[in-house]
């Protein structure tokens, strides 16, 4: 997806092949499975996510900040499925993955700190927006903390290209068009590829793709309403 929709057919996407990055860890891609498996109930997921003693401990913290309004008052494991529930759990273990996956660390240009504390922001702004608005608040949340998935990803594979990009932009020209001009791609489209590549669900991966649109199609509900 280019950031212009009337110059998108004259431009061919350069995105780089990000089939080789690591994909989430196989704690966070198993406790995903069971948490989308119809078969399992909230005893079962308190059980089996129980038994990763470092899951535990950074669901357990993320379920406990701010953003839940639950702060201190989850001890357990059990406690965080039956209050919270599963699409809850969910989406606190995308926001464990992904911040396993890019963690600050290992940053090279990007300031992941400020990055992930951005990307907090936006999730817990999109879930306040998607409840007064009746839509999927957890779902949106999810799609809020990743929006910018594919800016942790240019900081991995190719952080020269962040260097090449200016501090600040003028009235004319936005973040993607000089993202397409010195690549050939956008962190968009890199971040809404890497979320494909590991299985995210289609809302998400559309938001992340989309998250710089200012129009879109309101035919179709959902997460850009």
């Amino acid at each position: 997806m280019s950031p212009n929709s009337s110059n998108a057919p004259h431009r061919k996407s350069a995105i780089p092949d990000i089939s080789r990055l690591a994909p989430l860890s196989t704690s966070v891609t198993e406790a995903l499975a069971l948490v989308n498996s119809p078969k399992t109930d909230l005893r079962h997921l308190a059980l089996s996510l129980g038994k990763d003693p470092v899951l535990s401990a950074q669901l357990l913290r993320i379920a406990n900040s701010p953003f839940y309004g639950m702060s201190g008052r989850i001890a357990t494991i059990k406690e965080a499925c039956v209050v919270l529930g599963s699409h809850t759990i969910q989406g606190m273990l995308l926001a464990v993955g992904a911040m396993e996956r890019f963690p600050v660390s290992q940053q090279r240009v990007l300031d992941r700190n400020r990055a992930w504390r951005h990307s907090l922001l936006v999730a817990a702004t999109a879930r306040l927006v998607a409840t007064t608005t009746h839509q999927e608040c957890d779902t949106a949340f999810s799609a809020g903390l990743l929006h910018d998935l594919g800016s942790f990803v240019l900081d991995e594979i190719a952080p020269e290209r962040l260097c090449q990009l200016p501090p600040t932009l003028d009235e004319e020209e936005t973040l993607l068009n000089l993202e397409w001009n010195h690549g050939g791609f956008d962190h968009a489209t890199l971040g809404a590829t890497l979320a494909r590549q590991w299985h995210l669900p289609l809302p998400i991966c559309d938001a992340i793709a989309a998250h710089h649109q200012p129009v879109v199609d309101r035919s179709q509900p959902g997460l850009d309403d």
